[in-house]
């Protein structure tokens, strides 16, 4: 596992991954699809999270499967608009399109607060061949 950390955009971003400097590869549709969760999660980092927040990004390729997980700080007034998280995500944009393109490839996504955090992990089974 190596970890690397810098600022961007006012965020403190901590990034561990595991299975990439082995030369890990996903399977050509797994590394579409955690392209697409880390990019949707980055932009709601972008949108709703705490100012100069903290954000983790894990990104793991192993033969036991692939997976990115990505979490922030939550704002102050989140149990203000806490409703939110709990509301089913839509369909045709975002995190719910997704949803179902994850689990038709197998895998599993899950969204919403853990502890202080705002969480997103992926999770996609094992690598075939």
């Amino acid at each position: 596992m190596s970890a690397s950390k810098c600022c961007a955009r006012g965020f403190d971003v901590n990034l561990e991954t595991e299975g990439v400097d082995d030369g890990g590869q996903p399977a050509t549709i797994h590394g579409e699809l955690l392209g697409l969760v880390l990019r949707e999660a980055s932009v709601n980092i972008l949108k709703y999270a705490a100012d100069k927040g903290d954000v983790n990004i894990t990104l793991s390729l192993t033969h036991e499967g692939n997976g990115v997980t990505v979490s922030s700080a939550l704002p102050k007034a989140y149990d203000q608009v806490k409703d939110l998280a709990t509301a089913p995500l839509s369909g045709g944009q975002g995190l719910g399109i997704m949803r179902e393109r994850i689990e038709n490839a197998g895998g599993a996504l899950h969204v919403g607060p853990v502890g202080s955090h705002w969480v997103v992990t992926c999770l996609l089974p094992e690598k075939e061949g």
